[in-house]
């Protein structure tokens, strides 16, 4: 338990009040343990997940279970996971990587099983029928929710053969790396992010006015008007922090960085 857990999302669930929320649910498919649910109110028409609701989303969870787990797997909502044209790691994903979690995207729906059905369960348990409470009153019934599916109410995981989760899987209670809020910072290791960057190369086609991109199209580098059009490769070097530009073996230009993951 504690190993992995997943992540799931239902988004723009219309309360009778007009307002819109969506909801967040964390399961540990191990444990059969609903790790967290949570919903956050998007106004009446904003839908998206926010790449803060989640991290906002697991900080509870850290905190509620007072440990960090090895693996976060969530599908490839995009404001989690970068676009595949750019293949450079998402602030999401170097977060954790920070933490000393790993990111995993699933390729396929059925990958996130037992999250989906926990969200089923917890959507029919505690959301219909409340459609008229306001997103704080539905959180509390979220909370109670979740503990009573937890540690009162017998589950149909097959390891849990009809007892309650925590009753089959009592280490769920028993952090496996230890984790208080007020710690974040001080667990946080910019070096693993260094490190996990530096195993990277990244290929870019120079634009016309001599930029390129990495981590997104905000993110430019000048490397001179000469290489437009050609190609050059990125690397990070973490001995100092910064991005290498080389065009085959030739040495094109480096950039000092300075990234905020926490």
């Amino acid at each position: 338990v504690h190993q992995r857990w997943q992540v799931d999302f239902k988004v723009g669930i219309r309360l009778k009040n007009g307002l819109r929320v969506n909801l967040h649910t964390v399961c540990d498919p191990v444990g059969a343990a609903y790790t967290g649910d949570f919903v956050f109110a998007t106004g009446k028409r904003q839908r998206r997940v926010k790449m803060e609701e989640v991290r906002a989303v697991l900080r509870m969870c850290f905190a509620r279970w007072g440990t960090l787990p090895d693996e976060i797997q969530t599908d490839g909502e995009p404001v989690l996971v970068s676009p595949h044209q750019d293949s450079f790691p998402s602030v999401f994903t170097l977060w954790l990587k920070g933490l000393g979690i790993e990111h995993l995207v699933i390729q396929n729906v059925t990958s996130n099983a037992e999250v989906e059905r926990c969200h089923r369960t917890i959507n029919d348990y505690a959301v219909i029928g409340n459609e008229d409470k306001t997103p704080e009153e539905l959180q509390h019934i979220l909370d109670q929710s979740t503990h009573e599916l937890n540690f009162e109410l017998s589950s149909r995981a097959k390891d849990c053969a009809g007892r309650p989760p925590i009753v089959a899987h009592p280490e769920l209670l028993q952090p496996r790396r230890p984790f208080q809020p007020e710690q974040e910072l001080a667990l946080f290791d910019l070096e693993r992010v260094d490190a996990y960057l530096a195993t990277f190369t990244w290929k870019r086609i120079v634009d016309k006015n001599g930029r390129v991109s990495l981590g997104g199209k905000q993110r430019r580098y000048s490397v001179g008007r000469s290489y437009a059009g050609r190609e050059v490769v990125a690397r990070f070097d973490p001995t100092d922090r910064h991005f290498v530009f080389s065009e085959q073996t030739v040495l094109v230009c480096t950039f000092y960085i300075s990234i905020s993951l926490v």
